[in-house]
């Protein structure tokens, strides 16, 4: 999020992309989560 809200204090566009592998069971999403 700090990154983000730098990008937007310095008027520079943020790009993030996305892929169906961020949804499904044992994707990107969970193994993010697994952190916490």
């Amino acid at each position: 999020e700090r990154i983000a809200a730098k990008c937007l204090e310095h008027k520079i566009a943020l790009y993030s992309p996305h892929t169906s592998f961020d949804s499904i069971k044992g994707g990107v999403n969970d193994w993010l989560a697994s952190a916490f």
